[in-house]
């Protein structure tokens, strides 16, 4: 008699293991069912708001717009108004109005922190240019030459095709300076952009980058 109620007491109990693992094996599988959460919009939101926006860095610069041959260039606010060469030195200053067709402007008063815009009726090319607007004053060139080195590099200036030509004296001992020319032809008319001397790249970079023809 003790020994059936042993074994059915074992049966028992064998049920109710296999039971209780039947039951687990299914909380297990419906557990790892369950989607994993989706990030929440306020997270993303919060990514976004903190993305930095370009920012325009000549926003705050002048502007020179010339309605007679149809451009416009910025120029850094620490410049006044810009010139005409015969408002140099001792003669009266005489300001650019923006009704000149052949002329050189000059934004900035020193040599060391200025630059100067060139434009004439012109019909020609690139090169011929160039070789036209050989200068009387460092570097006196912007061709090659045996003492002269003088490197070109091909730019966009206001949507139109220019070279860029830097020129430095191959004996530095004379001259250590770096001198740049920007040459681009539009609307019949060369023009040449001369910084000063060492003028900080970047800058140029940023003035080149504010040219627009007018419409």
């Amino acid at each position: 008699m003790n020994s059936a109620r042993g074994s059915v007491l074992i049966i028992l109990v064998l049920i109710l293991g296999i039971l209780l693992g039947v039951a687990g094996f299914f909380a297990y599988q419906e557990f790892y069912r369950k989607p994993a959460p989706s990030p929440s919009p306020t997270s993303t939101n919060q990514f976004e708001s903190n993305t930095p926006s370009s920012i325009d860095e000549t926003a705050n610069w002048k502007t020179y717009e010339n309605q007679k041959v149809g451009f416009s260039i910025k120029y850094p606010p620490r410049y006044e108004s810009p010139t005409l060469p015969s408002g140099m030195g001792d003669s009266p200053t005489i300001y650019a109005t923006g009704q000149e067709d052949t002329n050189t402007i000059i934004f900035g008063t020193t040599s060391t922190d200025s630059f100067s815009l060139t434009f004439f009726p012109f019909n020609g090319s690139l090169k011929e240019l160039r070789q036209q607007r050989q200068i009387s004053f460092p570097p006196y060139t912007w061709e090659e030459t045996d003492n002269i080195s003088a490197i070109t590099n091909e730019i966009t200036v206001g949507g139109q095709k220019a070279e860029l030509v830097t020129a430095r004296h191959k004996n530095v001992s004379y001259n250590t300076q770096t001198y740049r020319a920007i040459f681009f032809i539009n609307k019949n008319h060369g023009f040449v952009l001369n910084p000063s001397p060492d003028h900080d790249e970047k800058e140029i970079n940023l003035i080149l980058s504010t040219f627009k023809f007018l419409e």
